[in-house]
């Protein structure tokens, strides 16, 4: 394979309707939303167009549709961020661990991103800034780098950048934040597991949404990060009408553990405006917590959370929490 597939891949990306509907079959609402050309961008990977055509549990993850365009309610930064901003792309909120948003943009964009106020837009990113505020707070020992997704990044950059923060003596762990997995795995190659691998302890964040998008594929980019001894854990976000039901959430965790992926967090839907369309009632993610842990092995389960403003640390839900 080509290493050079992936950026072929965001070459041909689908941004508009014309490019789209000559993979996909849009509903007539789905067309509409589409041609308004929404404020948060519209993008698909032909790979992730091919796999979401066929399953509509996906394809309302990543295709526009008048519910979500036409929703006010939510905030744009729920989780209040920007009062965290230390430089133009440094959020430290947490006492030990920044955020370093290290791009805006993405291989394909999540319709229900809690960056949408940021993500797909233009910005400029001082990583040495960043790099500096790092140096100069020796309270920090865990840097995760996100975005948008830092691994659409080119090998250089990262290469440089991993080493920046590596060279920090008081940074314990970095960890890197992507869901490049199941949108665009081809961006995988050889040249990118050796870059990673050069700066461990580093640990893999991945987004995983539906069991669907664990493809042959897929598997065969986790299994690269694996044999590079490259720790992997998860985070899913429960979605309405996407993976709020127990057998699709088990089947998902299942195929994570026998990907060498460690199930973290189920995420409870972010207040991000337009997020009514997926949010599920606190009640039905704790039935499927208890689903799980009466049936698979502890380490398969993940925990579900709440990530909210001021907190020290996400929320862990269980039946005594309570959530505005």
């Amino acid at each position: 394979m080509s290493s050079n597939n992936w950026k072929t891949e965001i070459e041909n990306a689908y941004t508009c309707f014309e490019d789209v509907s000559k993979v996909i079959n849009l509903t007539q609402e789905e067309e509409v939303a589409v041609k308004l050309r929404p404020k948060f961008p519209f993008m698909i990977t032909p790979y992730l167009a091919n796999l979401i055509k066929d399953n509509e549990a996906l394809r309302k993850a990543y295709i526009p549709n008048m519910l979500f365009n036409g929703v006010d309610n939510g905030v744009d930064d729920p989780l209040e961020e920007e009062e965290f901003m230390k430089t133009n792309c440094l959020i430290h909120r947490y006492k030990n661990r920044v955020l370093l948003l290290a791009t805006n943009n993405c291989a394909s964009y999540c319709r229900y991103c809690t960056r949408a106020r940021r993500v797909g837009k233009n910005s400029t990113h001082d990583i040495m800034e960043a790099i500096e505020y790092i140096k100069n707070h020796k309270e920090i020992n865990d840097v995760l780098i996100s975005g948008g997704d830092p691994l659409i990044m080119e090998d250089e950059f990262l290469d440089d950048l991993l080493s920046k923060i590596r060279a920090i003596p008081h940074v314990l762990v970095i960890r890197i934040g992507s869901n490049i997995f199941n949108v665009m795995p081809s961006r995988i190659t050889d040249n990118l597991v050796n870059i990673l691998k050069k700066y461990r302890p580093l640990w893999l964040s991945l987004h995983f949404t539906h069991p669907a998008e664990i493809t042959k594929e897929c598997e065969e980019a986790l299994d690269k990060i694996s044999r590079a001894g490259i720790p992997m854990l998860s985070q899913t976000v429960l979605l309405k009408g996407i993976n709020d039901d127990e057998k699709t959430i088990e089947e998902l965790m299942l195929k994570l553990i026998k990907n060498n992926v460690k199930p973290y967090y189920l995420h409870h839907c972010d207040n991000i405006k337009g997020s009514d369309y997926f949010k599920v009632e606190l009640k039905r993610g704790l039935e499927i917590i208890k689903y799980l842990k009466d049936n698979i092995s502890g380490f398969a389960v993940p925990e579900y959370c709440y990530d909210v403003p001021g907190a020290k640390s996400k929320i862990r839900i269980d039946t005594t929490t309570k959530i505005k």
